[in-house]
C-alpha cells in the first residue's frame, strides 16, 4: 500500500513540476493533491516533502488557498527543524513569513524574520548572503511598518539598502527603496517618497528592466494621484503600461488598468472606470488569479460608493469579502468590513455601520495594523457625531490621533485634528448622516499596490529557496 501511494504522490508531484502555469489541472486534481499530500506529510521525507512544497507553492498562491499554504510551510518546517537543518530552517522560516504576509498577519511575519535572522551566526550562506539578510530584512521592516514601529521600519530598510549597494546588487536595491518609497507616501512624506521615485527610475532605466521601469512609474503616477495632477498621473500610468507589456508582467498590467480606472473615475467617466475595471477582472480570470479577481470586484464596489450606486457597492464589497474570509487575508476583510460601514454609514443605517466599524477594529487590533486602527477609529468618531453623541466622538478622535502621531502619519493626523476641532465648536450640532467619514476603505492606488512591494520580495526569496535545494543535495 505505501509503494502505491508513493507512486501517486511522485506523479503529481512530476506532473505538476512538467505543467506549472496549468491551474485548470490544478483545479480539477485539488482533491487527489491534497490526498498525496496528506501522505507525503505523514512520512516526514524532508526532500520530498520541500518538493512537494516548492512545486505547489505557486499554484496555492495563484489560487488563494492561503490557508493551506500555510498548513504545507508549517510541516516543511517543523521536519527542518526535527532534522537539525539550520539552512533549510532559515528557508522555511522565509517561506513561512511571506504566507503570514499575504494573510496579513504582520506580528507573525515579524517573528519569523526575527527567527530566520537569529540563525544567520550559525549557517555559512556564501555568495548568497547578503541578498538573503536584505531579503529577510525587508521583509520585517514592512511588518514592522505594519505594526506602527516607524523607525524600526526604516533601520531595516536602510540596512537591506547598504548591503545591496555594497554587493551590487541593483535588484535587491531597487526593492529597498520601493518599500522605502511606500513607507513614506503611506506617512505623507511625498517630498521623501518623490525622491526615491526619481531614484527607482535612474536604477532601473540603467539596467534597461521594463519591469522594474514600469514599478518606479507605478510609484510616481500613484504620488502625482495622491496630489491631486491627475493629468501627469495618467500620462506617467500610460507610459508605465506600455514597460508591463513589454515585461509581459500581467499582475502590473492589471495594476496600472485599476489606476486608470480610478482616473476615469476622477473625471466622473464611470463608465470608462468600469470598462477599465472590467478587463483587469478578465485579466485577472484569464490568469486564474482568485485574489486579484477578488479585490478587483472590491476596487468596482469602491467606484460604486463614490457615484453613489450604494447597493451595487455593497454587493461587490460582500464578495470580496466573503473571499478574503476564505482565503484567510484579515487585512483585506478587515477593509472591507470597513468599507461595508462607510456604504451604510452614506444610507443612514447608522447602527449597522458601527457594528461593521466595530468588526473591522477588533480585526485591526488582533493583527496589529494600526494605521486602519487609527482610521477606523476616525470614522467611528464621525458616526458617533451622525448619531448625536459628540462626547463619543471626541474620545474617538483622540485615540485615532493618538495612534496617527505614534506611527507618523502626518496627512491623518491633520484630518483627525479638523474633525474634532470642528466637533468641540459646535457640540450642539448633528453633520449629516451621509457625510463621508475619513476612511479610505482601501488604498486608491488599486488593488495590485501592495503585492508589488510582494512580488519582488517573493522573486528575491526563490533565488534563497534554489539555494537551499542545492545546499540540501550536497
Amino acid at each position: 500500500m505505501s509503494k502505491v501511494l508513493e507512486r501517486h504522490a511522485r506523479f503529481y508531484l512530476e506532473y505538476a513540476k512538467a505543467h506549472l502555469k496549468d491551474w485548470q489541472w490544478f483545479d480539477a486534481e485539488w482533491p487527489q493533491i491534497r490526498h498525496a499530500w496528506n501522505w507525503v506529510a505523514a512520512q516526514g521525507d524532508p526532500q520530498l516533502l520541500s518538493d512537494y512544497v516548492e512545486t505547489f507553492y505557486p499554484h496555492l498562491q495563484l489560487r488563494g488557498l492561503w490557508k493551506e499554504a500555510l498548513e504545507w510551510t508549517q510541516r516543511e518546517l517543523e521536519v527542518t527543524r526535527s532534522k537539525q537543518d539550520k539552512i533549510a530552517e532559515l528557508f522555511s522560516l522565509l517561506r513561512l513569513s511571506e504566507v503570514h504576509d499575504n494573510l496579513g498577519d504582520s506580528k507573525q511575519v515579524a517573528d519569523c524574520c526575527e527567527r530566520a535572522y537569529s540563525l544567520l551566526s550559525s549557517v555559512s550562506l556564501e555568495q548568497h548572503g547578503n541578498r538573503i539578510v536584505s531579503l529577510i530584512l525587508l521583509r520585517l521592516g514592512s511588518a514592522y511598518l505594519a505594526m506602527g514601529d516607524t523607525t524600526k521600519a526604516f533601520e531595516c530598510y536602510k540596512r537591506a539598502q547598504i548591503l545591496a549597494q555594497n554587493a551590487k546588487d541593483w535588484q535587491t536595491e531597487f526593492v529597498a527603496l520601493m518599500s522605502m518609497e511606500s513607507a513614506f507616501r503611506r506617512l505623507g512624506n511625498l517630498r521623501q517618497a518623490e525622491r526615491l521615485q526619481r531614484q527607482m527610475y535612474v536604477l532601473a532605466s540603467k539596467q534597461r528592466d521594463h519591469r522594474s521601469i514600469a514599478l518606479a512609474l507605478q510609484m510616481r503616477g500613484n504620488a502625482l494621484l495622491d496630489v491631486g495632477n491627475w493629468r501627469k498621473a495618467r500620462q506617467t500610468y500610460r507610459k508605465g503600461l506600455k514597460h508591463a507589456l513589454l515585461a509581459g508582467d500581467q499582475d502590473l498590467e492589471i495594476g496600472f488598468l485599476y489606476s486608470l480606472a480610478s482616473i476615469a473615475r476622477i473625471e466622473g467617466n464611470l463608465s470608462k472606470a468600469v470598462e477599465l475595471i472590467e478587463d483587469a477582472l478578465n485579466l485577472a480570470r484569464l490568469m486564474g488569479d482568485r485574489i486579484q479577481e477578488s479585490d478587483l470586484l472590491g476596487g468596482l464596489g469602491d467606484i460604486y460608493l463614490e457615484t453613489g450606486e450604494i447597493e451595487r457597492a455593497i454587493q461587490c464589497f460582500e464578495q470580496n469579502l466573503v473571499a478574503a474570509r476564505h482565503i484567510g487575508n484579515r487585512v483585506v476583510e478587515g477593509g472591507r468590513l470597513a468599507s461595508l460601514g462607510q456604504a451604510y454609514h452614506r444610507l443612514g443605517k447608522l447602527e449597522r455601520a458601527a457594528r461593521y466599524y466595530e468588526q473591522a477594529l477588533r480585526i485591526s487590533r488582533e493583527i496589529g495594523q494600526k494605521q486602519m486602527e487609527a482610521r477606523l477609529l476616525a470614522a467611528m468618531g464621525n458616526l458617533a457625531e451622525g448619531l448625536g453623541k459628540e462626547h463619543r466622538a471626541v474620545m474617538y478622535y483622540e485615540q485615532a490621533l493618538s495612534l496617527a502621531q505614534e506611527i507618523g502619519d502626518e496627512h491623518l493626523s491633520a484630518v483627525i485634528r479638523r474633525n474634532r476641532s470642528l466637533v468641540l465648536e459646535r457640540e450642539s450640532t448633528l453633520i449629516q448622516v451621509n457625510e463621508s467619514p475619513e476612511w479610505p476603505a482601501q488604498e486608491q492606488t488599486g488593488p495590485a499596490a501592495k503585492r508589488n512591494i510582494q512580488k519582488p520580495l517573493a522573486r528575491l526569496a526563490q533565488i534563497a529557496r534554489r539555494f537551499m535545494r542545492r545546499g540540501r543535495t550536497r
